[in-house]
């Protein structure tokens, strides 16, 4: 998985939340807009973001025949059948904060016509 530019927190290392999160990695295919304050986000979230970055990104390459084309939809609708569900559960996990789920409400504007 290609990642871009490390992003770090001054005081990290006092709990392993805030110790990763000064390790973090932004996605290269994350918006501009949604960099600002994604390393701080809990490490479930910026996982799910990470991955989900990658599938948006990530075409299957080209089917050769009808029977390929079918099997890389179906594919396709499990994984986006599980991104939905796993989005909806990291949304209802942080609804309570504030500053998180003002994050996940600017990110989802743009991606939730996906998800």
């Amino acid at each position: 998985m290609a990642l871009a530019a490390a992003c770090s927190r001054p005081g990290a290392g006092a709990t392993n939340e805030t110790a990763a999160a000064a390790r973090c990695e932004i996605p290269q295919w994350l918006q501009p807009p949604h960099r600002d304050g994604f390393c701080d986000l809990p490490a479930d979230l910026r996982g799910f973001v990470a991955e989900y970055e990658e599938f948006k990104a990530f075409s299957g390459g080209e089917p050769s025949d009808a029977a390929a084309m079918e099997a890389l939809a179906r594919e396709h609708e499990r994984r986006v059948g599980e991104q939905r569900a796993r989005w909806s559960r990291l949304r209802a996990r942080y609804a309570a904060d504030t500053a998180v789920s003002r994050w996940i409400q600017r990110y989802g504007q743009e991606q939730d016509r996906f998800l």
